[in-house]
């Protein structure tokens, strides 16, 4: 096979049916390729939001701020760090 019988013509060089294929082919190609960045997509935003569940479980199971003024023997800060998260409407 010569050189000149591996050169694939341009789109408009073709006849419609050689269009037809070649647009059908490439069109099958783009299809795939979005599937595939879809699910990576997909994929990254699910171990992120494992790695962010894990964080938040994480600070969840460390005491409060007003519980470590009240260990550090700060009855005062304890109370005002209460206050303000019932004023702020986080806790109650």
């Amino acid at each position: 096979m010569s050189d000149a019988e591996r050169t694939i013509p341009a789109l408009h060089e073709m006849n419609p049916w050689g269009r037809a294929v070649a647009t059908a082919y490439l069109e099958a190609g783009r299809i795939e390729g979005d599937a595939i960045g879809y699910q990576r997509a997909h994929d990254e935003w699910h171990a992120r939001a494992e790695r962010s569940a894990a964080i938040v479980a994480l600070v969840a199971r460390q005491p409060s701020w007003a519980d470590l003024c009240e260990t550090r023997g700060e009855p005062e800060k304890a109370a005002a760090a209460r206050a303000l998260l019932i004023e702020r409407g986080i806790a109650a």
